[in-house]
């Protein structure tokens, strides 16, 4: 599964969510990190539905918000598991 992560080297939450995912990540080895700097790539990110960091798309859907949890970052992806 690819999932792509939209943060910014200046948010701290986003860090946080960075954490997670390479947790996550580590357990789960079919899982793809995609990250994108929203500075660098302000209209891929437009383009893409992104109005918020940190957030996590997985095909159509987006998971954003101020705080996102451990428990919201895997339920999100475990609903993403049928997804290319």
């Amino acid at each position: 599964m690819k999932i792509v992560f939209y943060k910014s080297i200046l948010c701290p939450r986003c860090a946080l969510v960075g954490l997670t995912l390479k947790k996550i990540a580590a357990a789960r080895p079919g899982l793809h990190i995609e990250t994108v700097e929203v500075a660098a790539s302000p209209l891929q990110t437009w383009e893409e539905g992104i109005r918020m960091i940190p957030a996590i798309r997985c095909g159509a859907r987006i998971l954003a918000g101020f705080m996102l949890s451990d428990a919201a970052i895997v339920s999100f992806l475990d609903g993403n598991r049928a997804d290319p």
